[in-house]
């Protein structure tokens, strides 16, 4: 073979390999806005409730962890079925993993004793402690519901969000997802597995202007649900 040959071979290999980096690294930087693109819009303010087994839960068991949070309650004969159904099909799918967890707080807490909570933890397929369902006095769940999740509370138990929050490690708040929808549902999936890939201690960022934006889209939605407020009739004792 001659020698300009070999030097066309070399260079053709050199730029298939120059080639191969840039898009390589154009992947890396779109997977990097992808999981930036994940807004901030409030961190969870501090509270303690206590669990399904008499253990205090709060604010602080949400830092280190991913979270997926909703107010429920076990009388709930239409939305909070297809809630627990959304959720058990997410705590399934991240069963190999401890640093994803699913807290359900109840906004019927007259009802929903611990000894309630736990038999409806039972009944939803929960055996170790990723899923936490939490009890506390109604007022203390209305403010940590609208002044905490900016979700709608008014005419507790029926009147509650059918959202999921996604919160962050860092106990931010990241975005809303309607369970009774099935996109919705996708879309949390796959943001759950994007902050995965965050590194720990990392701080998504969002610009005031764009915080602004994202309160506006979430009183939005919230005053769509408080439109569908009455859909979750109780059911018998």
């Amino acid at each position: 073979m001659s020698n300009t040959k070999r030097f066309g071979m070399l260079a053709a290999g050199l730029l298939v390999a120059a080639v191969l980096a840039v898009f390589a690294t154009v992947v890396l930087r779109q997977a990097d806005r992808s999981r930036a693109d994940i807004p901030v819009i409030q961190p969870v303010p501090d509270f303690e409730f206590i669990n399904q087994q008499g253990m205090a839960f709060g604010s602080a068991d949400l830092i280190g962890k991913i979270s997926v949070v909703d107010f429920i309650f076990t009388r709930c004969e239409n939305a909070c079925p297809i809630m627990a159904r959304e959720m058990g099909e997410l705590y399934r799918a991240f069963e190999s993993t401890d640093d994803v967890q699913f807290v359900s707080i109840s906004v019927d807490p007259s009802h929903d004793t611990l000894e309630v909570l736990q038999a409806y933890a039972s009944a939803n397929g929960v055996d170790d402690d990723r899923w936490t369902f939490l009890h506390a006095p109604i007022e203390k769940v209305v403010w940590l519901s609208e002044e905490g999740f900016l979700l709608p509370a008014e005419n507790l138990p029926m009147g509650h969000s059918p959202r999921f929050a996604l919160v962050d490690r860092q106990g931010q708040i990241r975005g809303y997802f309607n369970a009774l929808e099935g996109k919705p549902m996708i879309a949390l999936k796959q943001q759950i597995k994007q902050l995965l890939k965050e590194k720990h201690g990392s701080h998504g960022m969002v610009s005031s202007a764009h915080a602004a934006e994202m309160k506006s889209e979430v009183h939005a939605a919230k005053m769509d649900d408080k439109e569908g407020e009455n859909c979750c009739e109780p059911g018998g004792e």
